[in-house]
Formats: C-alpha cells, structure tokens, sequence
C-alpha cells in the first residue's frame, strides 16, 4: 500500500511540475512578446524625434507606416499591458491618441501630424495629411459621423462632407504613391459606403436627399454614379431603405 501511495503522489507531484513549468513558460512568452512590441515604439519616438531636431525637409510616409504598423500590432493586447508597459506606449506614441479605457483608441493625431507635415514634411505630406485631417478631424471619427455610443453613430447627410470628401479624394489619389495611395483608397471606400449602402441617417429624408444630389453634381462622372443615382431614386420612394433619425451602434 505504501509502495501504491508512493507512486500516486509521485504521479501527481510530476503532473504539477509539467503544469507549473507549461504556466511558467506561457508567461515567459508573453512577458517576451509584450516587450519585443515596446521595442519598435521606442525606435518609433527615435524617428520622429530625428525628424522634429531636422532643419531638412524630409518625407513623414515611413515614420506613418512605422506608427500605423505598430499601433496594429498593439491593439489586441495594450488592455493586458501593465501599467508600467502601457506608460511607455502612451508615453512614447508621439503623435497618436493612445487609450484603453472603456475603449481602445490607437490612432494618428491628424491634427499633429498636419502640423508636423507643414513644418518638416513634403508637398506630398502636406497634401495627404491635410485630406486625411478634414476626413478625421479629431483622430477617432470620421467627421461624416455623429458618434453616439463608444462603438457608433449615425451618418450626416445633408452637410456636403460625403460628396465633397469624395471630389477631394479622387482628386488627391493620382498624386499618392505607396502607402498613402493606399490610405487614400481605404478612406474613398469609406466615403463610398455610406453613399451607396449606409442605411443610419441623423436627419430626415430630405438630408440624405439633398447629400445624393449635391455628391451627382459633384461628381458627375465617377464609378458610383450609377449606383448613387439609383439610390436617391430609391431613397425617394415609400418605404425607404433607410433609418431617419437613427441611433447608431446600438
């Protein structure tokens, strides 16, 4: 019996080791993977830091792609971030709006990064970070949206923003390259969305009226056209395929 018991508790003495050692090394590898994403924010804060001491003009598209690239690969994890860890984030990010209370915010500063483009960058720079400032004001929305709860808003049609985000978009494109030809594309389907699908309209039936009429004028000979077109024909009609006075992201 002792033999039988000795051999028991050796069993289970072996299974808490391979469990506290599978644990151990979990943590290890996140511990690891934390820090190697504080790495390139640190190498981040060097590289706008050179651009800002610079009395040279100098492209800001790598240092964008640089943040941008890390703040994607933050977001899944800056809420299991220590407090010391997410210090040196918030700290470090220059230029980008870091939070993670309530909800997680890891953007570009379009304001700063204007400011910065006008002083240290390009004429390309300047035009791409000008455009993006009037899509994004503020860094978190687009100014098309009327944010009503953490996750969502509704569309305000009727102010112009759509079809003149659209004009100015497809007018910027054939002078971007690389990444910010990219950007400019994403924020053109954006734009394109909610003229020809978004459905959540702050005001009433003549707001989103007026929008599509203002947008064909605007841009007469675009490839949504068609589709806007038909939208506004649809739009005219009862029932509508939209929400007036929407509440979005509820």
């Amino acid at each position: 019996m002792t033999g039988s018991l000795f051999f028991s508790n050796g069993v289970n003495m072996t299974k808490l080791l391979l469990i506290t050692c599978f644990i151990l090394t979990v943590l290890v590898s996140v511990t690891f993977a934390y820090d190697s994403l504080l790495d390139p924010v640190l190498k981040y804060k060097e590289h706008i830091d050179r651009i800002e001491r610079s009395t040279k003009k100098t492209s800001l598209q790598e240092l964008i792609q640089e943040g941008t690239t890390i703040a994607d690969k933050l977001r899944p994890v800056i809420e299991r971030l220590s407090e010391a860890d997410y210090e040196v984030v918030e700290k470090n990010m220059k230029g980008f709006t870091v939070n993670r209370d309530e909800v997680i915010v890891i953007e570009p500063d379009t304001a700063f990064f204007a400011a910065l483009a006008q002083k240290h960058g390009t004429d390309t720079d300047n035009m791409y970070f000008q455009f993006r400032r009037e899509w994004m004001p503020e860094g978190f929305w687009p100014i098309y949206i009327n944010l009503q709860t953490d996750v969502g808003g509704c569309t305000r049609f009727g102010d112009g923003y759509l079809a003149n985000l659209y004009k100015k978009g497809n007018a910027l494109l054939p002078k971007m390259t690389g990444y910010y030809a990219k950007e400019t594309t994403k924020i053109l389907k954006a734009v394109s969305y909610q003229l020809t699908t978004g459905t959540c309209a702050c005001g009433d039936q003549q707001s989103v009226i007026k929008e599509l009429k203002l947008f064909l004028q605007l841009n007469p000979k675009s490839e949504i056209t068609k589709i806007v077109e038909k939208r506004l024909e649809d739009v005219k009609q009862q029932p509508s395929p939209m929400q007036y006075q929407c509440i979005g992201g509820r």
